[in-house]
């Protein structure tokens, strides 16, 4: 039985086990996310570590062989083409989560002292051979990856320093499930679909109509009582009733509550909607009932609007008299 397995299978089986690490990383950090902490972020080394040291233990030891592996009919096998031990899996594990650990906090150490000012020699002869050790490292790993392109064994420098190879499951068969993918494609779908009719349905339209639906269903109408021809003044410091912005810009009034409204604001919502209603009193706005109006003092304001209470008390006085 011939037990060599494909070039890129090995390399799609270790590109879904960096996916699985990337994943779980980043839900990790999302978990923490509303806590507003950076203890995390600064610790994205260790955090990866951990989640693959939890992977290789869980699911490499016991089934000799990674996630990746797994899903694609593969597992780890020796030199006689046996089962590795588990002195052999620690020296692996070793090889591929302690020491990256550790040796990217070293290069992020080196780092900090090549930005130091005032290094002594004996330090600056560790940097250089530090750096040294890395590019080796580095050309070593390139060496590795020729010989695996030639000889299709050892994916990686620690599969080659622990005598662990790749070998395909015969007695396995493949399974490969579509769920995944076909809720992909929906998905997808769906998000290109909403992408493109989002822009021409205007939310408050949408939104008006719904709170008329509700409130003839309710059998409710406004809540304010209209004030026929209102004062074209307001108080100095009124917000927008649409964009909540101090002292509006062009101010305008209506007439059915007194609201105030920047020109440009109001205009926009009536000429998209032309059943667009008050946001504070829920009435039907229309151009012809707007009035320009002057920012006063609250003072004055006040003394308007007691002036106006006391002639309406006066006439509906006077109307009771000539009634009686």
């Amino acid at each position: 039985m011939d037990s060599r397995v494909l070039r890129v299978v090995q390399l799609d089986a270790a590109r879904l086990d960096s996916l699985l690490v990337d994943m779980l990383q980043k839900q990790v950090l999302g978990l923490f996310a509303p806590l507003q902490s950076t203890v995390l972020e600064t610790h994205v080394a260790e955090v990866k570590a951990a989640l693959s040291a939890i992977l290789y233990t869980g699911i490499v030891m016991p089934s000799n062989a990674t996630y990746g592996q797994k899903l694609l009919g593969l597992q780890y096998v020796c030199h006689s083409k046996t089962s590795p031990s588990r002195y052999r899996f620690a020296a692996h594990f070793v090889c591929t989560i302690v020491i990256p650990l550790l040796w990217s906090k070293l290069l992020d150490a080196v780092v900090r002292l090549r930005s130091t000012d005032g290094v002594q020699d004996s330090v600056e002869r560790i940097v250089a051979a530090v750096h040294r050790v890395d590019v080796a490292l580095v050309v070593a790993k390139y060496i590795n990856h020729i010989l695996f392109l030639l000889h299709g064994r050892y994916l990686s420098l620690a599969d080659r320093m622990c005598g662990m190879r790749t070998s395909s499951i015969a007695t396995v068969p493949r399974r490969i499930s579509y769920d995944f993918l076909t809720r992909e494609l929906l998905w997808h779908g769906f998000s290109e679909f909403a992408v493109f009719i989002l822009p021409y349905i205007h939310l408050r339209r949408v939104q008006g109509a719904l709170r008329r639906w509700w409130r003839k269903g309710r059998g409710r109408t406004s809540t304010t009582p209209s004030m026929g021809e209102s004062s074209p003044n307001y108080t100095r410091g009124a917000k927008c009733g649409i964009c909540a912005v101090d002292s509006p810009w062009t101010p305008y009034s209506a007439q059915c509550c007194g609201a105030v409204f920047c020109y440009h604001c109001i205009q926009t919502n009536c000429t998209m909607d032309s059943a667009y209603e008050c946001p504070k009193c829920f009435e039907v706005l229309a151009t012809d009932r707007l009035v320009r109006c002057t920012a006063v003092s609250s003072e004055v304001l006040k003394g308007e609007v007691h002036q106006r209470s006391m002639e309406s008390k006066m006439t509906a006085e006077n109307s009771q008299r000539e009634l009686g």
